[in-house]
């Protein structure tokens, strides 16, 4: 029975020894998984701040393209105004030029009116005074006839 029992425990040992070397082969299987995962964890990682470094990228763009909305809309409206200001300017020089014109256009014609009123004034004047030296050059010479030859 030793002999039995010494088998039996050699047939134990050498289970065991079996069990211990699938152990060992199931360790180092799990070892190289863990180390996959630890692998990719690390890849998870960078990944993630690679991820969060360009958020944060994306970020500042939007924000610089936010900005330079704001300043291209500001720029417009700075342009916008100034046309605005520049018409204005034009429109009120169009009408100072348009009241010069019709105000030279009333004194010109207000003048015109003047010199024609003086020269048909004139004229008139010069046609009397004509027809009176005419009259008076006649009753010169009626008085002249009636008063007889001078000797």
């Amino acid at each position: 029975m030793a002999d039995q029992e010494e088998q039996e425990m050699l047939v134990q040992l050498a289970e065991l020894r079996q069990q211990m070397t699938a152990m060992g082969n199931s360790v180092d299987e799990i070892k190289s998984s863990v180390k996959e995962v630890i692998a990719l964890d690390r890849t998870i990682a960078e990944l993630s701040i690679h991820y969060q470094q360009q958020a944060k990228e994306i970020q500042t763009q939007w924000a610089k393209i936010d900005t330079n909305h704001r300043d291209i809309e500001n720029v417009e409206k700075a342009a916008q105004k100034s046309t605005r200001d520049v018409d204005s300017k034009a429109e009120e020089w169009i009408n100072k030029a348009r009241g010069a014109w019709w105000t030279a256009m009333i004194f010109g014609g207000a003048i015109q009116l003047g010199v024609m009123a003086m020269m048909g004034w004139t004229f008139t004047h010069i046609r009397s005074v004509e027809d009176g030296v005419l009259l008076l050059n006649q009753r010169v010479i009626q008085l002249e006839q009636q008063r007889g030859p001078r000797q």
